[in-house]
């Protein structure tokens, strides 16, 4: 449940003190506590390619959430990697941690092709893929260490043009 700045603005004349009104006031100007869950937006239908293109998976947080310090992941749901005894991830297409891309775990087909197309400091998580493949056709997901956000599905599809 979501206290909302109007809740506590009708309950100001209730509380007796300075002090309380005072606190409820710093608490009604702390935007942490009002913000509703962002959810990821990312396109319904499939992200048609040429091969050998370059293609942008796009994906945005509404509301806008800063990023910039927070784990960003896109990860390909079909193609999974055990990181711990009996702990399964989906690949790794690309990594961002502290304020820079961590590509360390990323998988090998994905090398020198990859970067976040997007402004984090507006919620734009959008991916950059270069020189696609059939091979990189498949289902992505883009994962952010935001507690409450709502992530959403992409799908890539790569076709072969003549």
């Amino acid at each position: 449940m979501f206290v909302t700045p109007i809740t506590l603005l009708c309950l100001l004349p209730f509380v007796a003190g300075k002090f309380t009104s005072t606190l409820l006031l710093l608490l009604l100007l702390s935007s942490s506590l009002f913000r509703a869950p962002s959810r990821a937006v990312c396109p319904d239908s499939p992200i048609v390619a040429a091969e050998g293109s370059a293609v942008t998976l796009p994906c945005h947080l509404e509301p806008q959430v800063n990023v910039q310090s927070r784990t960003v992941d896109w990860r390909r749901l079909d193609s999974c990697v055990q990181v711990l005894p009996g702990r399964v991830l989906p690949g790794l297409v690309h990594g961002y941690r502290y304020r820079k891309q961590n590509l360390n775990d990323q998988r090998v087909e994905f090398r020198n092709r990859t970067t976040l197309h997007g402004d984090l400091s507006r919620g734009n998580l959008s991916l950059l893929i270069s020189s696609v493949t059939p091979k990189d056709s498949g289902s992505y997901r883009c994962f952010n260490e935001e507690p409450r956000l709502i992530r959403n599905l992409l799908h890539l599809l790569i076709r072969l043009f003549s």
